[in-house]
């Protein structure tokens, strides 16, 4: 059996441009060692060949499918990153609207950073 490139699928097949089927084939006749696509020809007639080579159906209706599960780590990260700019928002309107300094943190006495001060 033929090893299909990662990136080789019927959605990227239908839908690569030239440039990118050019690849596949070079790809396609390196692994083999010899000339076994042909490089010439149409874009349609390119997609024909790379998809009769690797055994695939570009007519096969495509599934649409729904990830289950958790929500993606990243994902979560960022809710709860905003949920935290947010609340820093919030403290940072009521520190500014009392009239006081709203500081984001304060320094320890060895601290060489300076303190981040916003005002209203």
């Amino acid at each position: 059996m033929l090893a299909i490139p990662l990136d080789l699928t019927v959605a990227g097949l239908n839908g690569a441009s030239r440039d990118q089927l050019m690849f596949w084939i070079q790809g396609a006749n390196d692994a083999a060692g010899t000339k076994v696509l042909n490089k010439s020809g149409k874009v349609k007639d390119l997609r024909v060949r790379l998809a009769a080579h690797y055994g695939l159906d570009r007519t096969a209706p495509m599934k649409l499918v729904m990830p289950t599960g958790p929500v993606p780590l990243d994902k979560a990260i960022q809710v709860r990153q905003w949920a935290h700019l947010r609340d820093l928002s919030h403290e940072w309107a009521q520190t500014a609207g009392h009239g006081h300094e709203f500081k984001l943190c304060v320094p320890s006495k060895d601290s060489e950073y300076s303190v981040t001060v916003l005002m209203n």
